[in-house]
């Protein structure tokens, strides 16, 4: 059996993170296709939890997503974590700063099958079950809020 590649769980959770923040835009694939540089965000600096931002891209010219999380750290961006994906939920690049000792960067071809992609991929099930929890909610409250 060959192990999927992509987080379904992960992108539905975006999708409807997007549908709740965007007036334009209703899933990933539209963000991400949308032609425009696109991005929405949830919180704000300086809050209890760090904020959360999602972008449109393109990798190796293939639509794309980038989510992160990030704090300021003298004066510097620190993502914590930041993943690209793509529409399909397929992690094509993935961030970690900060961490002591040691600095976490990954980057993958598309349709590459290596372990620490499928690592990452369990990673974004995980990932998507907290921010459904936490940042969906907000997500909402700060849309309805903007309308």
């Amino acid at each position: 059996m060959v192990p999927r590649l992509g987080s379904a769980k992960f992108i539905r959770t975006i999708d409807e993170i997007i549908a709740a923040l965007s007036p334009k835009h209703s899933s990933v694939e539209e963000f991400a296709l949308s032609g425009e540089e696109e991005w929405v965000k949830v919180g704000k600096e300086g809050a209890t939890m760090m904020p959360l931002s999602i972008e449109s891209t393109t990798w190796q010219g293939t639509p794309s997503i980038s989510v992160m999380h990030y704090y300021i750290q003298n004066g510097d961006l620190m993502n914590d974590p930041m993943v690209v994906v793509t529409t399909s939920g397929e992690p094509m690049e993935w961030q970690q700063d900060g961490m002591p000792g040691r600095y976490g960067y990954q980057r993958w071809d598309v349709g590459a099958n290596t372990r620490d992609k499928r690592d990452c991929v369990k990673f974004l099930d995980q990932w998507a079950e907290n921010l459904y929890a936490m940042w969906l909610p907000m997500a909402r409250e700060q849309g309805h809020a903007a309308a």
